[in-house]
């Protein structure tokens, strides 16, 4: 019985073999299949601090020729054939007509496919698709919460190489980015780039023959909302820092002590407050760059306080009432040239 069943299994195996060779790239004059590509983006839910990914409902379509349509579906040549059932688009394409597989490289997480739907026009395919997936990408968040992000996907075909087939760039409309609603980011530009790209490892090589696999790189540039963190961060600082200057002018009154205490302990507690709120990274950012200095400047008017002695004959310059606005403007300068113009 157990041969029966192997016998019956390699007979299945063989004449899906069989019928999945038949279906190559649809190559005219030997030269590789041009694809047009074209990406739109529906919705980007949410960008990662952690991951540095983001998550994007999308479509993704595909044009290319095939010959073969004319042959298996002769309908198609007077009038447009639109098949929307994912299960009719997945039978032509495993059964009848060749696809490009395209896969997205950068992706972390399951692409899944919500809609599928093909369009005959009499030798050509136009493959649509509607999916969502998590993507990652390079970010730099040493600028938050003023940094911009560029968020990229990059496609290549899973096992036609550029021999079989090549990406072409459709038009793409940069207006699509005002449809894109999100309330921690604004989207602006979208660029879109195909190039080659070689594995130096490939397992399809042979006798070390160089392999290239055409590829689509689609980007939109993204810029923060600072609004929130200006408000609710940059503002309680801007007013404790400014506290800090009043300090000379109360020594003669002997309160200095007791209100500069108060201030360091408000700094300390305004950090631990803003860390939740802060990306998880292994660098400093700009805000938490502003807390740190914000505290720097007030302990050291704190240790002014202390060191200061009440001979009025002999006034330091570090005692005098615009050295500490003085330290504090150039404290923030140095800092922000560094996170914006170094």
């Amino acid at each position: 019985m157990g041969k029966i069943y192997s016998l019956v299994i390699a007979i299945v195996l063989c004449s899906y073999t069989e019928s999945y060779a038949q279906i190559s790239s649809p190559k005219i004059n030997g030269q590789p299949v041009q694809v047009g590509i074209k990406f739109l983006v529906n919705e980007i839910l949410e960008i990662s601090t952690v991951e540095e990914s983001f998550d994007i409902d999308g479509y993704l379509t595909l044009i290319w020729n095939d010959p073969k349509i004319a042959e298996l579906f002769p309908e198609s040549q007077d009038k447009t054939m639109i098949i929307y059932m994912p299960n009719m688009v997945d039978s032509i394409f495993e059964h009848h007509l060749w696809h490009p597989n395209v896969e997205i490289m950068n992706s972390i997480g399951a692409r899944n496919i919500s809609q599928k739907r093909i369009e005959l026009r009499g030798t050509q395919i136009v493959y649509v698709e509607r999916f969502q997936t998590k993507v990652q990408t390079e970010m730099n968040f040493a600028r938050f919460p003023f940094d911009e992000q560029t968020c990229s996907l990059v496609l290549e075909s899973f096992g036609f190489n550029k021999n079989d087939f090549e990406f072409v760039n459709l038009p793409v409309d940069q207006l699509v980015v005002d449809d894109i609603e999100n309330d921690a980011w604004e989207f602006s530009t979208i660029a879109t780039e195909v190039y080659p790209f070689e594995y130096k490892n490939s397992i399809s090589k042979k006798d070390n023959e160089s392999i290239q696999f055409s590829r689509f790189k689609f980007s939109i540039h993204a810029a923060r909302k600072s609004g929130y963190f200006i408000w609710q961060f940059f503002l309680p600082l801007f007013i404790l820092l400014v506290a800090t200057w009043f300090i000379p002018a109360l020594w003669k009154t002997g309160s200095s002590h007791e209100l500069i205490f108060t201030m360091l302990l408000a700094s300390v507690m305004f950090g631990f407050y803003t860390s939740p709120f802060l990306p998880q990274l292994s660098y400093n950012t700009f805000l938490e760059a502003t807390v740190i200095v914000t505290n720097g400047v007030v302990f050291s008017t704190l240790l002014l306080v202390l060191t200061r002695k009440n001979d009025a004959s002999k006034v330091r310059f570090y005692c005098r009432i615009w050295f500490i606005p003085v330290m504090s403007i150039a404290a923030f300068v140095i800092t922000s040239i560094y996170f914006f113009l170094v």
